[in-house]
């Protein structure tokens, strides 16, 4: 996004919402560099202030999603953990994707996936106390969360 999007898809925005996107482009630049200063975290975090700003006036209020209120945090986190290119939400998010293959129909979707899960851990657990060959085998392929599931 911060490298092509400035050339590419910024003139195509209109004119108004250049400047609201510029914030949250030049925020995350900084924010994804190899070393970050004070100074330049402290920028960063009031671009991304400034972002959410403008984007609250020009989307409205009702749009601002929890994606936009949580940039407010970003800036935090960096200064905590260092910069974003240090750590990765990917098998996070790939577990979201396990968990929704466990979601088995609409009512009471955490009680459910609570005992699908448990249930699996269970079986990882038994899986190599068992003496029999077939019956391990057997066991071994269950073990991985709602693999027969499919959406």
């Amino acid at each position: 996004m911060v490298y092509f999007f400035p050339s590419i898809v910024l003139p195509m925005i209109p004119e108004k919402a250049r400047n609201m996107v510029t914030y949250l482009i030049e925020a995350v630049q900084t924010l994804i560099g190899e070393s970050i200063t004070t100074q330049q975290l402290k920028e960063a975090k009031q671009k991304l202030t400034k972002f959410q700003v403008w984007y609250m006036l020009l989307a409205g209020e009702d749009r601002c999603t929890n994606n936009i209120h949580l940039l407010e945090h970003v800036a935090d986190c960096v200064e905590k953990f260092g910069p974003i290119w240090t750590s990765s939400c990917f098998p996070w998010e790939d577990f979201n994707g396990t968990l929704v293959k466990c979601i088995t129909g609409t009512n009471q979707v955490l009680q459910s996936t609570a005992r699908v899960l448990t249930r699996y851990r269970n079986i990882a657990k038994i899986h190599k106390q068992v003496p029999d060959l077939e019956t391990q085998n057997f066991l071994g392929k269950l073990k991985s969360p709602c693999h027969h599931h499919s959406r």
